[in-house]
């Protein structure tokens, strides 16, 4: 009797788990697009994985660069892309350019910086490639910089004068990371002094009103750099968590109010980075972070699944949190979406009210 009595015991919560697993909601588009309140999420396969940066110069003018020369357009906010290749020839051989970062002034004036392509033919390299457009990308044309190994990020103030974070060959032909600037569409590029041993940043962090890039001192001591007038003079600021900490990011909503991922720790400014708080936030370095207001925003946290392989760990998606806010991050709602859901990858917001973002699909969220 005993033993008929533990089979029943084990047997039907088998039974109850094998009828929840059968019930299980089946996955359906809807499960990504209808989690957030107040937005719209349209979401539409994406055909190409070659992605290094993404552009919008309007709510439906948009731009993808990636490697093996790949520009990708559109024209109808992302629904439907035109590809084009812009390739490199030389007498030896036809080399694609590896494109790295995009940027453009307004619809029809733009940039595009690469990476130096090695030719193991003639034991050279090509030199890091830019491209400028001045008719809204029907036309790039070239240039190479034969000392210049990578264009990691570029940002213009208008046609003439803009900043780069270089990686170049130094006089001991090592590799090093440089901002730079021109004031000639992009013909020649300076170095800028800066008060610090190395730069840390690969990207500008950027408002309408400053910049902040990071780095550290001889001592390996992390800072944090800012400038208030297109990068000419560049003042220490205040650090969100010093002794050597890694910054992963930074994310600002207007001139003032910004965070700061730290590896787990976040930090909130409200004085333009001046001084900084630790708070309690659901932000990682593999959110999708937007907030459309300083009180309404949300967020798209990946949760990983770390295996242990014989060279790095492996990480695998499980599934996505969602957050969101109506009181600028004090409190936060939370919810659950399948893997299936693809918000990881790279992001642009050409406006508060809309934001893009690039995975296996293209997103894009507008505000009701």
């Amino acid at each position: 009797m005993n033993k008929l009595i533990s089979f029943f015991f084990c047997f039907f919560p088998l039974l109850a788990l094998l009828a929840c697993n059968k019930e299980k909601e089946p996955f359906t588009e809807s499960s990504c697009t209808e989690v957030l309140d107040r937005w719209a999420i349209n979401t539409v396969d994406y055909f190409n994985n070659s992605k290094s940066d993404l552009f919008f110069t309007s709510n439906e003018v948009g731009y993808v660069v990636g490697i093996a020369g790949t520009i990708l357009k559109t024209s109808n906010g992302g629904l439907d892309w035109e590809l084009t290749n812009y390739k490199k020839t030389t007498s030896n051989s036809d080399r694609f350019a590896h494109l790295q970062t995009i940027y453009f002034i307004d619809e029809s004036i733009g940039y595009i910086g690469g990476k130096s392509i090695f030719d193991f033919s003639t034991n050279t390299h090509s030199g890091a490639v830019l491209l400028h457009t001045s008719d809204g990308g029907e036309n790039w044309a070239e240039r190479y910089f034969e000392n210049v190994l990578n264009i990691h990020d570029l940002i213009f103030f208008d046609q003439e004068n803009g900043l780069g974070l270089f990686t170049v060959r130094n006089e001991d032909d090592n590799s090093e990371l440089r901002m730079v600037k021109t004031n000639n569409k992009g013909e020649t590029w300076n170095e800028i002094p800066l008060p610090l041993k190395r730069i840390r940043s690969y990207q500008f962090t950027a408002t309408s009103s400053f910049l902040i890039i990071w780095g550290s001192d001889e001592y390996n001591k992390s800072f944090i750099l800012k400038s208030k007038d297109n990068g000419l003079n560049w003042q220490i600021a205040s650090n969100p968590q010093p002794n050597n900490a890694t910054l992963s990011s930074m994310y600002f909503i207007d001139e003032e109010f910004g965070f700061a991922i730290c590896g787990r720790a976040i930090y909130q400014t409200k004085d333009s980075g001046n001084s900084w708080k630790e708070i309690s936030s659901p932000m990682n370095s593999h959110a999708l972070i937007h907030f459309s207001s300083r009180t309404e925003g949300f967020v798209f946290s990946p949760v990983f699944e770390v295996f242990e392989g014989n060279f790095e760990p492996l990480l695998v998606l499980k599934f996505y949190e969602v957050f969101q806010t109506i009181d600028g991050g004090m409190e936060w709602t939370k919810t659950e979406i399948p893997k299936e859901c693809d918000f990881t990858g790279l992001s642009y917001s050409p406006s508060k009210n809309t934001l893009f973002s690039i995975g296996k699909t293209i997103n894009r969220f507008d505000i009701k």
